[in-house]
C-alpha cells in the first residue's frame, strides 16, 4: 500500500476531494480540488472499468472525499482500498499540520454524525476498522467523507456545524418488571456549546440490554437530539455514553393457603397435591417440619419426596415460589394438615387409586389378606364419578371385601356430564335414559323391616358396574313405535305398556338395540333366550340392578325415606297402588322421583327383570359382583308392585315376586337398561 500525499497547497477551500489509490488512478482536475477514482489492479494499465464504478468480481472500491479546509500534509490511507462483502478495511490517518487542523471525522454522510466511522478531536495519528457492507455502496463505490475543522475558517466559505456531545446523564435502578426500559436521571450538559447560543437537549430514551435482573447492567441512550433556535449550528456527534444500573429481583409471588396432601410410607412422605400461585417462569419448592409454625424447616427442594424421616411422627408440609434469575423466593405458605409417618411396612401390599383426571386419592397399604377401604369419591370438573374398577377397560367393578393378596391398581371411571342423560330417536319413541353410577349396596331387607319376607334375606353386599336405565317405565307409545303394536289393556299413550310377557320385553330390548345401532344382548331361539352382558345394547335390568337403582342410596323400605308401608300418605307420595290408582294404570312421571331421578319405581306396574326367580336365592352361594340371578328359566323376577297392589308391603324396595315367563297381566310392564 502506498501513501498518497497532497502536494499542492489547498488554502481554506470550502471543498476538496481526496482519494487513496493502491494500483493506479485516473486523475481529473477540478477548479477546487482533485478527484481520484480507485480501480482494481489487473496487472496492466487496462482501464476497462474506469468511470463505470461497478463492482469488479464482487469487489467494492473505497473512495474517500474531504470536506472542509484540507491542508498540505494531511494524509488519509485505506488498507486495502477495495474488498468483498464482509471484508475489513483499516483506515489510518495522520494530521501533520497540527497548528491548523484539530478535528477529524470520517462519515458516510457529512450531515449525519450517526454515520461516522472514526472520530479524532486532537492532532495526531489514529486508525479505525470498517466492515464492507453492500448497503453502503452506490454503483459499486463506497464513498466516505473526511471532515476537517480548523481554528480559522474563511468567512466567505460555507462552514461546517460544530460537533458537540451530551454528558451528565445517568440511569436509575429498578425492580424487575419484564421490560428493558430505564428511567433517566441527571441534568444533560452540552459539551462544546458556545456561550449565548440557544440550544437545549431533546429528550430521548434509555434501555437495558435485556430485561433480566442483574447488577452493573449496561444502559444505552437512544434518540437524544438538539433543539432550539441555534441547534442548526451544531452537530451531535454521537449519543450520550452508556452507563450502568441495576435491575433487582422482584419479590416472590405470595402463596395462597395450599392444598397439600402427602402419602406416608414408612419413613417417607410424598407430596401429592399442592395448589400454589407462582409468577410466570417460577416454580414451586417444598419443605417439611415437625413444627406447625414454619420453624425447623428442612432444606427447600423442588422434589416432592422427603425420605429418611422419623417413623410414627407428624410432619407439616410447606410450599413457596422458588427463586430464579428474576424473582426472589416467595413467602412461605400456610401450614398443611399434619401428615403422620407410619411404621415401615415389611409385609402387605399397596392399593393404588388411579383417578384418571380426577382429584388425587392416596394409595393404601394393606396387610396380606386384609381389605382395602373404599375412599371418598374423587371429583372432576364436568364429569360424574362412576366407580372403581379392577381394570382400565372398566369391565369389572372392584368389591372392597376382596382379600388383598398382591399389589393392585384400581381405576376411576367417569361419565361426562353431557352423557349423564339422553333420549333415543323419535322412531323409537323418545325414550329418556339416565346414568346410574356403579357402587356397592346391601341387597334385601333386614328381618326387622316391617313387611319383611323370608325371600328377602339374608341381606348381602352386591357391587355393580354403572349403567344407563330408563327414567320411566316403557310407555304404550314407545312400545308401539318400536314393535308396531300395543298389547295394553288400558288406553293411554303415556301410560306404561302392560299385558306383556317376559319374552315380549326381551324382544323389545333387542329391537330397540337394532333401531339404535347397538349390539343386541339377547340371542333368542324360539322360547330359549341367552344373554351376552359384554354387549352394550338394551336389556332388562338384573334384579340386583333394579333394587340398587330403586333405592338410589337409601336403606329404608321406600326410596323417600319411609319405613312403614302402612303410612298411606308417604307411600302415596311415590307410588300408584290400590289406595290411590283408581283401579287402572296412570301416566308415567306423576309421582315424586327418587334421588337418581327415576320415576314410578314403586307401584303403577310390576317390572320384569332378567333373573330367574328363586325364593331361596339369597341364601345360596352367589356372586358379589354384577350377579345375574338364578338360572330358573320357568319363572322370572318382577319388582316394584303395581296399581292394584292391596298388600302395600309389596311396594317396598326389597319386595320380591316371580311369575312364569309367558305370563302377562294388565299390571305388569318393564323398563330398560344398558351398559355404556
Amino acid at each position: 500500500m502506498k501513501n498518497f500525499k497532497l502536494t499542492k497547497s489547498i488554502q481554506k477551500l470550502s471543498f476538496a476531494v481526496l482519494t487513496v489509490i493502491i494500483a493506479f488512478a485516473v486523475i481529473v482536475s477540478c477548479d477546487n480540488g482533485f478527484v481520484i477514482d480507485i480501480l482494481p489492479d489487473r496487472g496492466s494499465s487496462n482501464t476497462e472499468n474506469s468511470g463505470t464504478n461497478k463492482p469488479y468480481n464482487g469487489m467494492y472500491n473505497i473512495s474517500i472525499d474531504t470536506i472542509g479546509n484540507a491542508e498540505q500534509g494531511d494524509v488519509i490511507m485505506a488498507y486495502p482500498n477495495m474488498g468483498h462483502e464482509g471484508d475489513t478495511v483499516v483506515f489510518s490517518y495522520r494530521l501533520e499540520d497540527t497548528a491548523s487542523v484539530n478535528i477529524l471525522d470520517l462519515l458516510f454522510d457529512p450531515s449525519d454524525p450517526s454515520t461516522e466511522i472514526i472520530w479524532k478531536d486532537s492532532a495526531g495519528d489514529g486508525r479505525q476498522d470498517y466492515t464492507i457492507n453492500s448497503n453502503d455502496a452506490e454503483n459499486g463505490v463506497i464513498k466516505l467523507y473526511a471532515v476537517f475543522i480548523h481554528d480559522e475558517i474563511d468567512p466567505t466559505q460555507p462552514t461546517t456545524p460544530t460537533h458537540v456531545t451530551i454528558t451528565g446523564l445517568s440511569a436509575n435502578d429498578k425492580v424487575y418488571d419484564g421490560t428493558t426500559t430505564a428511567a433517566v436521571s441527571g441534568t444533560p450538559v452540552i459539551s462544546g456549546l458556545k456561550a449565548g447560543d440557544n440550544v437545549t437537549v431533546g429528550n430521548g430514551t434509555a434501555e437495558f440490554a435485556n430485561p433480566n435482573a442483574g447488577t452493573g447492567k449496561t444502559v444505552t441512550f437512544k434518540n437524544w437530539s438538539l433543539t432550539g433556535t441555534d441547534a442548526n449550528k451544531y452537530l451531535l456527534t454521537k449519543q450520550p455514553s452508556s452507563v450502568t444500573a441495576n435491575i433487582f429481583k422482584a419479590p416472590g409471588s405470595d402463596v395462597t393457603q395450599p392444598t397439600v396432601r402427602g402419602t406416608p410410607t414408612g419413613k417417607t412422605i410424598t407430596v401429592n397435591e399442592v395448589s400454589l400461585i407462582t409468577a410466570t417462569g417460577q416454580s414451586a419448592e417444598y419443605a417439611v417440619s415437625m413444627s406447625s409454625n414454619a420453624t425447623g424447616l428442612s432444606a427447600w427442594q423442588s422434589g416432592v419426596t422427603f425420605a429418611d424421616l422419623t417413623e410414627s411422627t407428624t410432619y407439616f408440609v410447606y410450599a413457596r415460589s422458588a427463586s430464579n434469575i428474576n424473582y426472589e423466593a416467595g413467602k412461605i405458605s400456610s401450614v398443611s394438615a399434619g401428615i403422620t409417618t407410619t411404621p415401615s411396612v415389611t409385609t402387605g401390599f399397596t392399593v393404588t387409586f388411579e383417578s384418571n383426571g380426577g382429584s388425587y386419592v392416596p394409595s393404601q397399604n394393606v396387610a396380606d389378606g386384609g381389605f382395602a377401604t373404599r375412599p371418598a369419591n374423587p371429583v372432576r370438573s364436568n364429569y360424574t364419578f362412576d366407580y372403581w374398577y379392577e381394570n382400565a377397560a372398566f369391565t369389572k367393578p372392584y368389591y372392597f371385601k376382596t382379600h388383598v393378596t398382591a399389589n393392585i391398581t384400581l381405576y376411576a371411571k367417569w361419565v361426562s356430564d353431557s352423557d349423564n342423560e339422553y333420549t333415543t330417536g323419535p322412531d323409537t319413541g323418545n325414550i329418556n335414559v339416565i346414568w346410574i353410577p356403579g357402587g356397592t349396596y346391601l341387597m334385601g331387607s333386614p328381618a326387622s323391616e316391617k313387611g319383611h319376607k323370608d325371600n328377602e334375606g339374608p341381606q348381602h353386599e352386591v357391587t355393580l358396574s354403572g349403567f344407563y336405565m330408563g327414567k320411566y317405565e316403557i310407555t304404550q307409545d314407545q312400545y308401539r313405535a318400536v314393535m308396531g303394536s300395543n298389547p295394553s289393556g288400558f288406553s293411554g299413550w303415556n301410560k306404561p305398556v302392560e299385558c306383556v310377557t317376559w319374552l315380549d320385553a326381551v324382544k323389545f330390548c333387542n329391537q330397540l338395540s337394532y333401531r339404535e345401532g347397538l349390539e343386541q344382548v339377547y340371542n333368542i331361539v324360539g322360547d330359549n333366550v341367552t344373554a351376552d352382558f359384554s354387549k352394550k345394547g338394551y336389556r332388562l335390568p338384573t334384579e340386583a340392578e333394579w333394587e340398587y337403582a330403586c333405592r338410589a342410596g337409601t336403606t329404608t323400605a321406600f326410596n323417600n325415606g319411609n319405613n312403614d308401608y302402612s303410612n298411606i300418605a308417604s307411600v302415596s307420595e311415590v307410588a300408584w297402588f290400590w289406595y290411590n290408582s283408581g283401579n287402572w294404570t296412570n301416566d308415567i312421571g306423576k309421582k315424586r322421583p327418587n334421588d337418581w331421578k327415576l320415576y314410578d319405581m314403586h307401584g303403577n306396574v310390576f317390572e320384569w327383570c332378567w333373573d330367574g326367580y328363586d325364593e331361596h336365592y339369597y341364601s345360596k352361594n352367589k356372586p358379589a359382583i354384577n350377579p345375574t340371578g338364578s338360572d330358573n328359566v320357568g319363572s322370572k323376577v318382577m319388582r316394584g308392585g303395581s296399581w292394584e297392589s292391596d298388600d302395600y308391603s309389596m311396594l317396598r324396595s326389597a319386595a320380591r315376586s316371580g311369575f312364569f315367563w309367558n305370563f302377562f297381566s294388565s299390571d305388569i310392564g318393564f323398563r330398560v337398561v344398558r351398559y355404556k
